[in-house]
């Protein structure tokens, strides 16, 4: 009786862990709608925090640069994500469009976006976010532990039969 208990209690560990996993989706860190006042080359700086409770393992972190053109399209505009204080962590984009890059469990901290560009307009509007989608297992991966898994406990039940079995004999 108590090797089924075992099995129970590792089945449920592994029930939870999956739905616990599967339930991680991708997390807004930084979203912003804004845009350039005058005409030329502009640029502005926004600060965001990439923290532990947001990728306790990692993940990859996708940067989207968005030309929202409210009145008027950019003529120009790109982005730039920096560790504070450090080099780019991923190449600049020089158009609308989307970027990834990797973060460690160790890389959480302050990062710096950069976004440049020549509005068409005093009113040119552009938008940024920045969101993460954490390291998960892959299927094969939960399949092998699900296997493994059910092997153990196929041993085990097995040993128990066999002592009975001694037992009674």
């Amino acid at each position: 009786m108590k090797v089924s208990g075992v099995i129970r209690k590792l089945l449920v560990t592994c029930a939870l862990a999956f739905t616990t996993w599967s339930a991680h989706a991708a997390v807004d860190v930084f979203n912003v709608t804004d845009g350039f006042g005058g005409m030329g080359f502009q640029f502005k700086f926004y600060d965001f925090l990439i923290g532990t409770p947001i990728a306790p393992l990692g993940g990859t972190v996708t940067a989207t640069l968005t030309d929202t053109k409210v009145l008027a399209p950019f003529s120009s505009l790109g982005m730039s994500i920096f560790k504070t204080g450090g080099a780019p962590v991923a190449p600049t984009l020089f158009s609308p469009g989307s970027f990834g890059f990797t973060v460690a469990p160790g890389a959480v901290g302050s990062y710096t976006a950069l976004v440049f560009g020549v509005p068409s307009s005093p009113l040119s509007v552009f938008g940024v976010n920045v969101s993460i989608v954490p390291t998960i297992p892959e299927p094969e991966i939960w399949a092998l532990m699900l296997v493994g898994t059910g092997l153990v406990g196929f041993q085990l039940r097995r040993k128990r039969k066999a002592a009975e079995a001694n037992r009674l004999a």
